[in-house]
């Protein structure tokens, strides 16, 4: 399940979890049925000029060890800050860190020991692949009507006698 919401123009606050289970291939319990279960928090803080920040923390829980295939019960977290800027309508850069962790040592160090947490530094370029609709409905002051990105024609006949009125 999903739920992103949009406190205000600069404010995006969002939600998920899931959970899921498979017959017969828990590697705890052999021929067990395996459980999962997860979730995760997002805030996104806009700010103008086209710069972010974006938090996430997240759960993970594999209780038949079939999910990380590790044959024994894992919890496992993260969270993530990423500061971003966009600096062109469908271009942008983004810094993350990340720090994910455990309870159980699960993950590898530089001396080929386990720890319990693994840090991660990264820059993104991203370009965004999703094209913005040649027209899209706005509600505009004289009601709704048909708008074209760069244009401030609108196609509603209230909206071109209002128009002329104020001319």
């Amino acid at each position: 399940m999903v739920a992103i919401y949009k406190v205000t123009s600069w404010l995006t606050v969002g939600a998920n979890g899931d959970y899921g289970t498979e017959d017969g291939t828990s590697l705890v319990t052999p021929g067990e049925t395996a459980k999962w279960w997860g979730g995760a928090g997002y805030l996104k803080l806009e700010a103008p000029a086209g710069y972010g920040v974006a938090l996430r923390g997240e759960f993970f829980r594999d209780e038949g060890g079939t999910r990380t295939g590790l044959g024994v019960p894992v919890t496992v977290y993260e969270g993530t800050i990423t500061p971003y800027y966009k600096f062109a309508n469908r271009f942008g850069i983004r810094l993350e860190l990340r720090i994910d962790g455990s309870r159980d040592a699960l993950f590898p160090k530089k001396d080929g020991s386990l720890g319990n947490a693994q840090p991660t530094l990264a820059q993104i370029p991203v370009r965004l692949l999703r094209e913005r609709p040649a027209w899209s409905w706005r509600r505009r002051d004289h009601g709704i009507s048909r708008w074209t990105p760069g244009s401030s024609r609108s196609c509603s006949r209230s909206a071109r006698r209002w128009r002329a009125r104020s001319s």
